[in-house]
């Protein structure tokens, strides 16, 4: 998908897919963030946990935030979370700050947003698996009954047809775009475990909260997996 010899200059676009490198830009990668904190806090606002005045306070710096210094924070942090709500914060009063992240864990935040990121991804890869099985299905109706020699170690082997060979290349295909949906469903969750992993904040309307923020991002809400990637496993494979 992506590639460090990518950025060099030397392989021009071999090693690197532009289309699936924009969604892991900086400024997709933010977004998704950013939607995730919105989530956020349009929840504690709705169920009462901050008011509604200091909610929309903090719904209009998310709106506006500049990522331009998010890498900086990474270098000193780790991960560009804590520079991310810090900076949400920088302009708000104590109320309308409450409002922002407050419950949420770092980790919420991050696969949350890979999460969508890789839903992103798989809607243009199940996209071109579409296209390109229908291409070889309109070859193998074309063509499929033409007879050519089969070859092992690049010499003529058997006489066959280019449906063997044809067929041979869609199968894997068609397979991965079966399990297409499945490997979406998995990752269709949100992640909000806050800071330990065990979901508290904000009481008594945890459960209500929480929802509320997997419907608000078109996700379904489960138990905590901070320490389950399986879901990104799947995806990859």
């Amino acid at each position: 998908m992506t590639n460090a010899f990518a950025t060099s200059g030397l392989f021009g676009a071999l090693l690197c897919d532009p289309r699936i490198a924009e969604e892991f830009s900086a400024t997709a990668f933010t977004d998704r963030m950013l939607a995730f904190e919105a989530a956020w806090t349009q929840a504690l606002g709705a169920y009462g946990f901050v008011s509604e005045r200091d909610a929309n306070k903090a719904l209009a710096a998310i709106k506006t935030f500049s990522s331009e210094n998010l890498g900086h924070g990474s270098g000193r942090d780790g991960l560009p979370v804590p520079a991310l709500v810090a900076g949400l914060k920088s302009t708000l009063d104590v109320g309308a700050a409450r409002a922002v992240h407050t419950g949420a864990t770092s980790q919420d935040v991050m696969d949350t947003a890979m999460v969508l990121t890789c839903l992103s991804v798989m809607d243009a890869m199940t996209a071109r698996l579409t296209r390109l099985v229908a291409e070889l299905d309109a070859l193998l109706e074309k063509s499929g009954d033409n007879a050519m020699m089969a070859r092992t170690r690049m010499q003529a082997a058997l006489p066959a047809n280019v449906a063997l060979r044809v067929d041979a290349w869609r199968r894997p295909l068609a397979d991965h775009l079966a399990l297409a949906d499945d490997v979406k469903n998995q990752l269709s969750v949100v992640q909000i475990g806050g800071p330990i992993g065990s979901r508290e904040t904000p009481q008594p309307h945890v459960a209500e909260c929480a929802g509320q923020v997997a419907e608000t991002l078109g996700l379904a809400l489960g138990p905590v997996w901070h320490a389950d990637r399986s879901r990104f496993v799947a995806m990859g494979h």
